[in-house]
């Protein structure tokens, strides 16, 4: 099973997530991520990665926090990736 780690770093969310996908596209990964959170389920986190395995990832500032939705939609990732 793999672990769920969170990183800090202190750059801005936005300013990650454009870095993230440019090295997704460098390295022939497909990537999601839909601009306008309130259209999709909340929870769901803010990009997804793929490239032999799905990389789920919520951005987040260096204070923030994240939403009782989005520690479930983590735990659910978790429990079904240990399946």
């Amino acid at each position: 099973m793999r672990e769920l780690r969170a990183v800090t770093i202190t750059t801005p969310e936005r300013q990650l997530q454009r870095i993230g996908d440019a090295l997704a596209n460098v390295y022939g990964w497909l990537t999601h991520h839909n601009p306008d959170s309130r259209r999709v389920q909340p929870g769901l986190p803010d990009s997804l990665y793929l490239h032999e395995i799905l990389l789920a990832v919520e951005y987040k500032a260096r204070t923030g926090r994240l939403s009782p939705e989005q520690a479930s939609a983590r735990g659910k990732l978790a429990s079904d990736a240990a399946k």
